[in-house]
């Protein structure tokens, strides 16, 4: 019997005792089918059966706690200086910036300068420190300092020692609104200076560029240039304490 059929504005004393049963019977099993429906449903879930839901949640747990692993022993090499351990750096940083859906909190950048402590491939860097090594340990040094209220970036690096320095300035933009990494970042170069021997000298530098920020937390951080360069960053408060620790 089709529901549709019949009056609906009708009442069971007009339908008649039998007919209104019949209605009722065939409403009870259609309600039980879409039960049934939605019940098969939840146990698919929306991104398919559930024993594959459970499966990729694994994956994702278990990426996220082999980062969790990566990075405590990157942070080690890097307050060691442990220049031989190069190679395994590298192992590590791909550990750790392998998790999808990885946060990205935009305050994190702040708290700088962060000072450039491994770097592989071309970089900017690569002007002052040996490219695929750790540089923590070398005379010269190049950090960044981001301002996110600001959005201003200072960018420097040393050549000989702080006896000679060269920085840049300029703003850093996200390309979106998105809060997962990794994060498309557009900066501008607004001008320059170099410091030599207590004395500075404009440098007439101006121009736009993008780089990638892979991973970011309070202590470490790791940019990819367009080329695929990658450079490891940690904030230079963070850096002292933890070499301090190494040496206790």
């Amino acid at each position: 019997m089709n529901v549709k059929n019949f009056d609906c504005s009708l009442g069971r004393n007009q339908l008649g005792g039998s007919c209104y049963q019949r209605l009722e019977s065939h409403h009870r099993r259609q309600q039980t089918l879409i039960l049934t429906s939605r019940r098969n449903s939840d146990r698919r879930g929306a991104n398919g059966p559930l024993h594959v839901q459970a499966f990729q949640l694994f994956q994702q747990f278990n990426a996220r706690s082999e980062a969790k692993s990566a990075r405590n022993e990157l942070l080690s090499c890097i307050a060691k200086d442990d220049a031989a351990k190069s190679a395994r750096i590298s192992e590590l940083i791909d550990i750790l910036i392998s998790p999808e859906n990885r946060r990205f909190d935009e305050k994190l950048l702040g708290g700088g300068p962060w000072q450039v402590v491994y770097t592989r491939g071309a970089f900017l860097w690569q002007v002052y420190t040996s490219p695929g090594k750790l540089v923590a340990g070398t005379s010269n040094r190049a950090a960044q300092d981001f301002n996110p209220s600001t959005r201003a970036v200072l960018n420097t690096g040393e050549i000989a020692g702080a006896s000679i320095q060269v920085s840049a300035v300029g703003s850093y933009t996200p390309a979106d609104s998105s809060i997962t990494l990794p994060k498309e970042v557009g900066v501008t170069i607004t001008g320059g200076e170099i410091n030599a021997w207590k004395k500075k000298i404009p440098l007439p530098i101006k121009g736009n560029g993008k780089f990638y920020i892979e991973y970011v937390d309070d202590t470490i951080r790791v940019f990819r240039s367009t080329n695929g360069g990658l450079t490891v960053q940690v904030r230079e408060d963070k850096l002292a304490k933890l070499r301090q620790k190494e040496k206790k």
